[in-house]
């Protein structure tokens, strides 16, 4: 990052109006930060972001942000989301530093002050960065023991499921459990059963999937169902947790036992907005 930084603030003081100068000017940024130099970094993305003509400039003040969260500045990210919300509402950098921002405010105990936040990304126009927000708002919701509220949300992430990614079938996933938590088996299966179509479903979402189905089977009072369903995700190859309770299932079932259906299926969850490193080069969109 040293030499990096070196290589651009050469460039930028022998060429300070070529063409590439701009692109010079984020990078440079960019090597500042990585190479811990965060008042460099502060100092060079507040240069670009003040720029409404550089393409650079929403990624500049998200980056911004992230200096400041690491500074633990609350009062310069508030200014750095609030500039983001009017020079670029459209960009996908100002529902990530919302997003980022709720995180830390749910963090901090401030779950009032986060939701706001949540709700502002979930309205991107960016799909799986609506997702994620959208399942963040289901949690607070499920957290205070609101489930109308998180089923809203969580249905309102998984709207697109067939062409999102990880976090809309995380709010799949979530929707299907309220259903089941409410006592409504057959509506979870359905949700559960997005999932099985999904064509770029992953091995262990199909599995997660296939065991949230046998579950409700079981709920429904269909074990012959339950038992397909259950090896189905066992010949998914699943991680050991899935497998562990389809097997444990199969064998309460083949025995006749009455035992319950064993813990609801949890997918792994995707890394949040806002613990990356920078943003490194996306154009405003």
């Amino acid at each position: 990052p040293r030499e990096a930084e070196e290589i651009y603030s050469a460039f930028l003081a022998k060429h300070a109006t070529h063409p590439l100068a701009k692109e010079a000017g984020f990078r440079l940024a960019v090597a500042r930060y990585a190479g811990g130099n965060v008042d460099g970094a502060i100092e060079s993305f507040e240069k670009v972001g003040a720029d409404p003509t550089d393409p650079h400039a929403p990624e500049a003040l998200y980056n911004l942000f992230l200096c400041r969260k690491k500074q633990g500045k609350e009062d310069e990210m508030k200014r750095v989301v609030a500039r983001l919300a009017d020079a670029f509402p459209r960009a996908r950098a100002a529902g990530q530093a919302r997003l980022a921002y709720g995180y830390w405010l749910a963090d901090a105990g401030r779950v009032a002050d986060a939701v706001p936040q949540f709700a502002a990304a979930a309205e991107a126009p960016f799909r799986e960065l609506a997702a994620e927000a959208a399942f963040a708002l289901g949690e607070r919701a499920a957290e205070a023991g609101d489930r109308v509220r998180a089923l809203e949300a969580y249905r309102k992430g998984a709207t697109d499921l067939a062409a999102g990614g990880d976090w809309t079938v995380q709010c799949a996933f979530a929707t299907a459990n309220v259903l089941a938590g409410d006592g409504k088996p057959a509506e979870a299966v359905d949700e559960f059963r997005r999932v099985l179509e999904k064509a770029d479903a992953t091995p262990e979402q199909l599995a997660t999937a296939d065991l949230g189905i046998a579950q409700q089977y079981e709920a429904l009072g269909q074990p012959v169902k339950a038992r397909q369903m259950y090896q189905s995700a066992l010949k998914r190859n699943p991680p050991a947790e899935i497998a562990a309770t389809a097997r444990g299932r199969l064998a309460a079932l083949g025995g006749g036992g009455t035992t319950g259906p064993g813990p609801k299926p949890v997918p792994k969850k995707p890394g949040r907005t806002g613990t990356a490193k920078p943003v490194k080069g996306k154009k405003a969109s």
